[in-house]
């Protein structure tokens, strides 16, 4: 079978053996990719929260690390909104509009979506404050950080157990479907 190249996120993702033949792990797989690659952008942060609060650390290098961390932010931030979007528009739709009883459990999804991307913008701004300021409100802002990644780690449980019932119940020509409309987006 053919490998097919992919670019997402930034990242070239290549796929081995995607045919028409996809089962539903095919999906979930595209779902853990994206999630990994959040929780290596949100471990980098943690790294670079850690120099920023460092006291051996000059200002020139904590501005940079500041920097970085800005960077960092608005690069998840906008990794999040395109997988938000791929997951609101193509998954949460067809598994709202087969399976109705889904559609409570979907609304919390996108309720998180919604509260993940003011928790990044919000960390976001904060680091724009004075260097002494943020320096100060490291520690705050690392504990921000610390209950964002364990609330994406559970909407990452919640919506996988979400995909698995739901996907399993699908065709393969609908598990096909769906990840066709997903990388046209």
């Amino acid at each position: 079978m053919p490998a097919v190249a992919v670019s997402h996120g930034g990242e070239m993702w290549v796929c081995e053996g995607m045919t028409k033949t996809l089962d539903r792990s095919d999906i979930l797989e595209w779902a853990e990719h994206e999630h990994a690659h959040m929780d290596r952008l949100f471990q980098d942060l943690r790294e670079t929260f850690a120099r920023i609060a460092a006291s051996d650390v000059s200002d020139a290098q904590a501005r940079e690390a500041v920097d970085q961390a800005v960077d960092d932010l608005r690069g998840a931030l906008d990794d999040m909104l395109e997988h938000f979007n791929e997951e609101e528009e193509v998954y949460f739709v067809a598994i709202e509009g087969r399976f109705p009883e889904l559609g409570p459990q979907v609304a919390r999804l996108v309720h998180t979506h919604e509260s993940i991307c003011r928790k990044v913008k919000r960390m976001t701004h904060q680091l724009a404050k004075p260097l002494p300021q943020v320096r100060e409100e490291v520690k705050g802002l690392s504990t921000q950080l610390d209950e964002l990644v364990v609330t994406l780690e559970d909407h990452n449980e919640e919506e996988q157990v979400i995909f698995a019932t739901a996907l399993k119940r699908l065709s393969s020509d609908e598990r096909v479907e769906l990840l066709d409309k997903k990388m046209a987006l």
